[in-house]
């Protein structure tokens, strides 16, 4: 990863031959999703390199890791910014999946956040485009313990994004990733009554509710919870 200042880019390219398979799949993605506010702006792709390696340029969030604003600026987080965090990761997840692609690995290290906040969903190297297989894997809280479609997946981890964004913390992150499996396997989750509306639509990521996202977001919307927002300046 490059960052080109004079034109306040990011230069995404391989580290070294074998990991050119997952910037071409990246290339093939942003080409297919096109411009989208939960993406970060594509500004197309270049040769890179003495041996000619694909690279891909994208816009610059100075905002940084959204996992990384939770953990040292958590004072800077209210209720009504976890909202548009959330409605901005549902609207862009329904555009992704209607596009044929699933992310594979969300969570809140693969969100990014503009000179706005706003979010911005990163990293689709792993990615699978129309059915193709995925190239990357969920972690151990974001996986749901139950055989299910990759759009459901997906779903089940939008839960436990949304759960790390509210309690700033990912679930049961006082455990080990073997003791999280565990208790997922016979169906305990962290508390979530004490989330209200929010606890519910995680309750329903988790249990496998939804099919998919639209379903979500129209629940969000019976909730008072979803907010069409696009980029917000503040």
């Amino acid at each position: 990863m490059y960052r080109d200042e004079l034109r306040n880019e990011v230069i995404k390219a391989p580290n070294d031959a074998n990991s050119r398979r997952f910037i071409e799949v990246e290339k093939e993605i942003y080409e297919r999703l096109g411009q989208h506010n939960g993406l970060l702006q594509y500004h197309g792709s270049e040769l890179f390199w003495k041996d000619n390696r694909t690279a891909i340029r994208l816009e610059h969030a100075p905002n940084g890791q959204l996992y990384r604003f939770l953990q040292d600026r958590s004072n800077d987080v209210d209720r009504t910014l976890q909202m548009r965090w959330i409605s901005q990761l549902a609207d862009v997840l329904e555009y992704v999946h209607s596009r044929g692609v699933v992310h594979g690995d969300i969570s809140c290290h693969n969100i990014l956040l503009d000179e706005h906040l706003n979010a911005k969903l990163i990293d689709f190297a792993g990615s699978s485009i129309d059915g193709s297989p995925l190239l990357a894997l969920y972690s151990v809280r974001a996986q749901p313990p139950y055989p299910s479609t990759p759009q459901k997946d997906e779903i089940f981890a939008f839960g436990s994004a949304c759960y790390h964004i509210l309690m700033r913390h990912v679930a049961f992150h006082e455990l080990s990733d073997d003791d999280v499996e565990d208790r997922y396997k016979q169906g305990i989750f962290p508390e979530l009554k004490s989330l209200g509306a929010f606890g519910v639509i995680i309750g329903g990521c988790w249990n496998g509710k939804y099919n998919h996202m639209d379903g979500v977001i129209k629940e969000m919307g019976k909730q008072g919870m979803f907010m069409k927002l696009g980029v917000l300046t503040i």
